[in-house]
């Protein structure tokens, strides 16, 4: 994510480009959260990915309820999985 030529966040992601990805980074600058934009990085990772895989998993110790408004549940206590 770019605010006027600098990254302000990002994400990344390890996929079988088929079946199951684990997303393993969401990162936005400090100056930068508060405004959306680390849920709009997720959004756009597993609502748009260009593989269409549908089943994710990701470790979590704290952002539960950010990962939680895009369909993932705990399996664990930082463990989330999105079918």
């Amino acid at each position: 994510m770019y605010h006027g030529g600098r990254q302000v966040g990002f994400a990344r992601s390890f996929s079988d480009g088929a079946v199951c990805a684990y997303l393993a980074d969401v990162y936005v600058l400090s100056e930068f959260r508060g405004r959306g934009l680390g849920g709009e990085i997720v959004r756009e990772m597993v609502e748009n990915d260009p593989d269409g895989v549908q089943h994710w998993l990701l470790n979590t110790a704290d952002a539960h309820r950010l990962y939680e408004r895009f369909g993932f549940e705990r399996r664990g206590k930082k463990v989330m999985e999105r079918k």
